[in-house]
């Protein structure tokens, strides 16, 4: 009899609100079936289960040659679920890491060409999926020193500022449709940033987590305060976005500004930089720019520019970004 998946109902809404497809929520139920059965193979119940058994199980994937994205991720959304923060946490490094570099260099074969990729990334020995955020900011040092050595900066923010964590266009639908029903890009904008708040009001009345945080009246007031926080503003003809901090509570009641900034920073493959006196270039940041432009690229049909304002690799104490609009975002006027 296989083991059965707790809040299995919440999990799978979880995953088709990702846009994922039937047949890969399937297989995410097997994998998190698998792990279930490591942790029964060690006499582990999972509601008392710790960082220390994932790290077994992740270790075992490797040993076996089983280090595959798709388990780690669908453990990592499982933890999620279940509200287990230091596994969630764990895992999240691993899956927001080392399967990126790999992502940057097909990315950098598809625009600068198979010469420059191997340029770029032949000298590099690019870290195994398991691998955690100790071990990113060598590898991504490295790859900055060497796109800068053989590519343009043109060049060199196309390829970071792709869709490197592969979201689903079905996950920005919602978004597509409201800006279809909306008389403008404007009450678009105020608009979409008045439905993540009822979202996050939503989620704070249940005690449910909203990614990897419980959702307080402080971090709502925070989201409230700036439209640009988990939407965007538009200034002439560009969108102005600011990504919100990782650690929110730490980031609020952190006084000293570096521990501020790497509290405040997103990147597993660069945040643990801030704290070393090396951080990586803020021209990186244009992967993050990336990440937050998505939803736009897919409502308007096209990659759109973006370019890094504020980061936390460079001193500042946010990170800030503005994303070109295309010719055409005036359709609804």
């Amino acid at each position: 009899m296989r083991p059965s998946i707790p809040n299995e109902t919440q999990y799978r809404e979880l995953l088709a609100n990702r846009g994922l497809s039937a047949e890969v929520i399937e297989n995410a139920i097997a994998h998190c079936i698998e792990y279930l059965e490591f942790l029964e193979s060690n006499n582990v119940k999972l509601e008392e289960s710790s960082v220390d058994d994932v790290k077994k199980y992740v270790k075992q994937l490797m040993d076996s040659g089983n280090n595959t994205l798709d388990r780690i991720d669908a453990v990592c959304m499982l933890t999620n679920v279940l509200g287990y923060l230091d596994q969630y946490l764990y895992l999240a490094q691993m899956v927001g890491g080392s399967p990126l570099y790999q992502s940057y260099l097909k990315r950098t074969k598809e625009i600068a060409g198979e010469e420059a990729a191997e340029h770029v990334f032949g000298s590099i020995q690019l870290p195994p999926v398991g691998s955690t955020a100790e071990e990113f900011p060598t590898y991504t040092h490295a790859m900055m020193r060497q796109m800068t050595k053989g590519l343009s900066k043109e060049t060199r923010i196309k390829i970071l500022a792709g869709n490197h964590h592969n979201r689903s266009p079905q996950s920005f639908e919602e978004k597509r449709r409201l800006y279809k029903e909306s008389l403008d890009l404007d009450e678009f904008l105020k608009q979409d940033h008045e439905r993540v708040i009822k979202l996050l009001e939503q989620h704070m009345k249940e005690g449910r987590l909203w990614y990897r945080k419980m959702v307080t009246q402080e971090f709502l007031d925070y989201i409230k305060a700036d439209q640009e926080r988990l939407s965007a503003r538009r200034i002439g003809d560009k969108l102005y976005i600011k990504q919100i901090p990782y650690e929110f509570e730490e980031y609020v009641t952190e006084t000293d500004p570096q521990k501020k900034r790497y509290h405040f920073c997103h990147c597993h493959l660069a945040r643990k930089s801030i704290l070393e006196d090396n951080p990586v270039p803020s021209e990186f940041c244009h992967c993050s720019g990336g990440y937050l432009k998505q939803p736009y690229d897919y409502i308007f049909g096209q990659e759109l520019e973006v370019k890094v304002l504020q980061s936390a690799m460079a001193g500042d104490p946010e990170c800030r970004f503005a994303v070109k609009l295309p010719t055409n975002w005036r359709k609804n006027s």
